[in-house]
């Protein structure tokens, strides 16, 4: 079924990457005088393919359309290119066209159905539906995922292999079961679209459920390592498809699925009474973050997400790599600055017994991730280390949800800057300020 799309095709920029031109002449060349690829080329080409296509800068969203379909056109019209005594120039003419190709591309339906470890024990708890990004992840009954869309799937050969294989029964009481429709050109869009929505839908429920809180660490009694949080994205998705058959109404119908490259079981996190408090306070604390995001929200999803790959992710170095990835983005710490930058920006955000020692803790985990990034040592990650980028992570996670719609970025740059001052220091900066509004007003009233 076609989407009804409201868009503008933006003019074709004059200004071209000079990298960009060089890539597509590149490319073109990787071409035979038939048009086609063979040998060396192939594996030129499509690393030139990948580069081409990001450096274009088609919007995913806009036409929703995966990578793999823009790299489709992209092909086709750097091979056309070449016949052409210009190819850059052609190339750059046909962008226009192909967005027009990609808005009259029909629209299917995708409703993607998936298992969560999560688990609401009181049922008045139970939500019917989360959203996410102006979107709904839509809950399925038990009764309703065993009579709907259990059979159309169960006897299918390449599924039968896989869940045999797995470690997780797709039909135990660890999961609850969800779906999620969306519009879109092809099916590698909507599968890209609900994992990004799953694993911010993840990162907020686990926020909700350990801000704050240390984690009960403890050696795992079976062969799989223990986490913080066990609650990720689903170990496979399935996905149903409807359409349009010569001119006919095609109902929805199974089509293919995804299965998660993390393969380890997913133990079911229940939200019992004694933390249903929690996920809700938190939940209601944490906003509904658009999906158009200006630059702060951009940093603060991009600072859930790196909070969910900390506190699900089993592997200690890696844990921490992510929290501090995290702490990094959200210091708004960019390629030029020093990283001892970074204790000095976050330290302002607490207000400690002892602030020596507890600078002397952040520079520590400095060390330990300039060992585990540059050094390449054999560096051994402790329990306190992560609880404490864990807690600083989550303490950026609140400035940024507190002011994201008072202050703009540069607000956030100022503020974590300058707020590793003391009182003193500030109090002579606002002094300051004052004195040059003072002075500024005066040069306004001679005009």
């Amino acid at each position: 079924m076609r989407a009804k799309v409201t868009y503008s095709i933006p003019l074709i920029c004059l200004v071209v990457n000079s990298n960009l031109d060089l890539w597509v002449e590149e490319a073109v060349d990787c071409f035979e005088t038939d048009g086609s690829l063979s040998g060396q080329n192939i594996s030129k080409f499509n690393k030139l393919l990948q580069l081409i296509v990001e450096e274009w800068s088609i919007d995913n969203d806009l036409f929703r359309v995966s990578d793999k379909t823009i790299s489709r056109k992209a092909r086709e019209v750097l091979r056309k290119a070449r016949r052409y005594k210009n190819p850059v120039q052609y190339f750059h003419n046909s962008k226009g066209d192909v967005q027009k190709s990609l808005h009259s591309e029909p629209h299917l339906k995708y409703t993607i159905v998936f298992p969560l470890n999560i688990k609401f024990t009181a049922m008045g708890d139970r939500p019917d539906s989360f959203t996410i990004q102006e979107e709904n992840l839509i809950r399925i009954a038990n009764s309703t995922w065993k009579t709907q869309y259990w059979p159309s799937i169960k006897n299918k050969r390449n599924i039968k292999r896989v869940l045999e294989k797995s470690p997780n029964s797709i039909n135990s009481n660890n999961f609850s079961y969800w779906k999620y429709q969306v519009e879109a050109v092809d099916q590698r869009y909507a599968m890209n679209r609900i994992s990004e929505l799953v694993e911010l839908l993840c990162a907020k429920i686990n926020f909700s459920l350990h801000q704050g809180r240390a984690p009960d660490f403890h050696a795992s009694t079976g062969p799989w390592p223990y986490r913080w949080s066990q609650l990720r994205p689903p170990f496979i998705y399935f996905v149903f498809k409807e359409g349009i058959h010569l001119g006919y109404y095609k109902r929805e119908k199974y089509n293919s699925y995804f299965y998660s490259t993390d393969p380890e079981p997913r133990k079911t996190v229940r939200v019992s009474s004694n933390k249903q408090e929690r996920y809700v306070f938190g939940m209601e604390y944490l906003p509904d973050i658009p999906r158009e995001l200006d630059d702060v929200d951009q940093v603060l999803v991009d600072g859930l997400y790196l909070y969910q790959s900390g506190i699900a992710e089993s592997d200690q170095q890696d844990a921490f790599l992510n929290y501090w990835r995290g702490i990094e983005n959200m210091t708004l710490t960019n390629e030029q600055e020093r990283m001892t930058e970074i204790p000095s920006r976050t330290a302002s955000l607490f207000e400690p017994e002892n602030k020596e020692i507890f600078k002397y803790r952040l520079q520590r985990v400095r060390l330990i991730r300039n060992n585990l990034v540059h050094e390449g040592r054999q560096t051994k990650v402790e329990d306190d280390d992560l609880k404490l980028l864990k807690t600083v992570l989550e303490a950026l996670i609140m400035l940024f949800v507190e002011f994201r719609q008072k202050w703009d970025i540069t607000d956030f740059e100022f503020v974590l800057n300058t707020g590793r001052n003391d009182e003193t220091k500030l109090k002579e900066m606002k002094n300051s300020r004052h004195r040059e509004i003072y002075l500024i007003q005066q040069m306004l009233n001679d005009k």
